[in-house]
């Protein structure tokens, strides 16, 4: 089961089991659901899950190497006419 799927069915369990979730909390789980990641956040989400994972086993990696790769290998995609995601 995907991730999301497992938070989702953990979700509601606790949410239909009545413990004390504020309004404020529901009204932030609410607005989630429409939540549309633009091309701006995924790129940083991409950044930092590459650079959390590398920089872990090679202390060398900088998030600036991560980036400028990331940006190589979008622009390698995009002239060999592959999608960029």
């Amino acid at each position: 089961m995907a991730l999301q799927g497992i938070l989702k069915k953990d979700f509601c369990s606790i949410y239909r089991e009545n413990i004390a979730v504020s309004e404020e909390l529901k009204a932030l789980i609410r607005k989630t659901k429409s939540f549309q990641m633009t091309e701006q956040h995924l790129d940083a989400q991409r950044v930092s899950f590459a650079y959390g994972n590398t920089h872990f086993e090679n202390g060398s990696i900088t998030k600036e190497t991560v980036i400028r790769e990331s940006r190589n290998l979008k622009a390698s995609r995009e002239k060999n006419g592959r999608s960029a995601r």
